[in-house]
């Protein structure tokens, strides 16, 4: 769960309803290899896995590496252009909207057109993939919702947080955390990851969210704390050690700094009921 001064894009935030039909695949390219030029008619994510590609949308070009992530809105004139010299690969998720506003579109394309795929949407397509090798209408139902996930993961990446965007910096070192949340990790190998010097992410934490980076990372070790108190039977010393805590009682006195009770209080009080506003 974020911070609440972080606003997490909705589907409703962004404008979209339900897609009509989604789809997601792979497919690997020999030496110059290319598509099109065609004209897109879906919301599209395409992720270079291998090799290299040049994008080229209404007529401006675009290089991607491997890892990287773009996408391609409706009516835009497409050319993709593979590696010559190398095979190359790429997958992609297709999500059509029978109507897409503007504002949507402006949303999804907002910061540098190229992106790197995070960990956490790489683990979507994987489920969106296997999806399509299963039958059944729940699975065609799971991968629409993976596919809403993944655009949204897009959407975040994008620094779209609709009523206060997130400085490039701060994204980048917000997902670190998430990828390193049971690790030890430091302000200079957040800075690292954001590609700013440890006294600027800083500043730019405090202007964008209110706090500082070490004080989201509690914040979210925490919060990961609760759901395994929630849902779990580990004691509070393994819940601590598993969210980045090096002693019980440093977890202790921060969750109840946060939730005004200690862990076991908390969690009989929530095992006690079926409320689940705290």
């Amino acid at each position: 769960m974020p911070p609440p001064s972080i606003k997490t894009p909705t589907i409703d935030g962004l404008g979209l309803d339900k897609p009509r039909s989604v789809t997601f695949g792979e497919v690997v390219y020999e030496p110059g290899g290319s598509l099109g030029p065609r004209i897109q008619a879906d919301v599209q994510f395409v992720i270079l896995t291998a090799g290299s590609l040049v994008v080229t949308v209404n007529d401006v070009a675009h290089k991607m590496a491997p890892g990287q992530v773009c996408c391609l809105l409706p009516g835009g004139v497409e050319h993709f252009a593979f590696a010559l010299e190398r095979k190359s690969a790429h997958r992609w998720v297709s999500l059509t909207y029978p109507h897409m506003s503007p504002s949507a579109g402006n949303l999804l394309c907002h910061g540098p057109f190229v992106k790197t795929e995070t960990a956490p949407m790489k683990s979507l397509l994987d489920v969106g993939l296997s999806l399509g090798r299963a039958g059944g209408a729940w699975a065609l139902a799971a991968r629409e919702h993976v596919a809403v996930a993944y655009l949204l993961a897009y959407a975040d990446l994008a620094q779209v947080g609709i009523d206060n965007p997130m400085p490039e910096p701060v994204a980048k070192a917000r997902q670190l955390m998430i990828d390193r949340l049971d690790e030890p990790l430091t302000l200079n190998e957040l800075a690292a990851a954001a590609s700013v010097t440890a006294s600027h992410l800083v500043r730019t934490f405090k202007t964008a969210v209110g706090q500082t980076p070490m004080r989201m990372l509690w914040e979210l070790r925490i919060q990961r704390g609760a759901e395994l108190l929630r849902d779990t039977g580990l004691s509070v010393a393994e819940v601590a050690y598993r969210v980045g805590f090096s002693n019980p009682y440093h977890f202790s006195r921060r969750f109840k700094a946060q939730f005004g009770v200690g862990p076991k209080h908390w969690r009989q009080r929530r095992w006690a009921t079926s409320d689940t506003t705290g």
